[in-house]
């Protein structure tokens, strides 16, 4: 039960830290300022913030892969529209996508873990969902400079995308609904 869960909440969050990698990476191809690229990242991290409320509604209301599956699927458009920038524009736009989408999803990882805990067992079992969540903490960013050093920064944006549909469709099809 913990690794069924645990490999979803691993891609999931290996793409959510790579993207503040990826991010600074392709803002910096358009030569903003540490002090510009800091800014986008804050306004990205604020909207993820103020959507933080409406997707705990939305899990509890009509269930965990209400809110897991559409926009974890958001955000990974998001790290797609960064992989195409052409301006500061378009990584500011790719930067709000995945603000909304990680807003939305925010919480339904431990959320998910405490739904599949066993009764008699839910501290070990979520310390260790926890355990495999920070695994990808840890193999996002590393993601992302592997790819961005192979094949360029761009390509680490298509990288962290694919792996986040992978961990969607992980929770989706494999997970299913917890709640």
């Amino acid at each position: 039960l913990l690794l069924t869960g645990g490999v979803g909440t691993f891609l999931i969050m290996a793409a959510r830290e790579g993207r503040y990698v990826v991010v600074p990476l392709v803002a910096d191809q358009f030569d903003l300022s540490s002090a510009e690229i800091g800014l986008l990242v804050s306004v990205g991290t604020a909207i993820d913030f103020a959507f933080f409320p409406i997707a705990g509604w939305i899990m509890d209301r009509f269930g965990r892969l209400y809110a897991v599956v559409p926009f974890f699927s958001l955000m990974a458009v998001g790290l797609i529209l960064l992989g195409r920038s052409n301006s500061t524009s378009d990584v500011i736009v790719a930067s709000i996508v995945m603000g909304v989408g990680n807003g939305l999803t925010s919480g339904s990882m431990l959320t998910i873990a405490s739904d599949l805990a066993p009764a008699d067992a839910q501290g070990p079992f979520i310390a260790g969902f926890n355990l495999m969540s920070s695994g990808g903490l840890f193999a996002g960013p590393f993601l992302v400079g592997w790819l961005a050093d192979i094949s360029g920064v761009n390509v680490s944006a298509y990288g962290l995308a694919t792996i986040l549909f992978a961990g969607v469709a992980w929770m989706a099809f494999v997970v299913g609904e917890s709640g």
